[in-house]
């Protein structure tokens, strides 16, 4: 993950929480337009929380598909050695 990603989900993290406490205090305070505004805040760090969270799970998927595949290909290369080896230890050939 690129540092601008970290940044941009930690920023999106510190929305979601600056949003909530706007919305309460301006609620408290009876501010219509602060208590707007803390809700759209909080709504748009949310958003970036969930596009990255659907980022990590791709890179997630991703890398277990291929850690699956490598695994599948050691275990067909030990069963090959595995097949390979009376016949070695016989002395024959391919």
């Amino acid at each position: 993950m690129s540092r601008l990603e970290t940044f941009l989900e930690w920023l999106g993290n510190k929305a979601t929480y600056v949003g909530a406490g706007t919305t309460v205090a301006s609620a408290l305070a009876a501010i219509d337009w602060g208590f707007w505004c803390g809700i759209l805040l909080g709504l748009a760090g949310l958003l970036v929380n969930i596009h990255f969270k659907r980022q990590e799970n791709e890179r997630q998927r991703a890398r277990d598909l291929r850690e699956r595949e490598e695994h599948q290909v050691r275990l067909r290369k030990l069963a090959r050695d595995s097949d390979r080896a009376p016949l070695e230890a016989l002395g024959a050939d391919d």
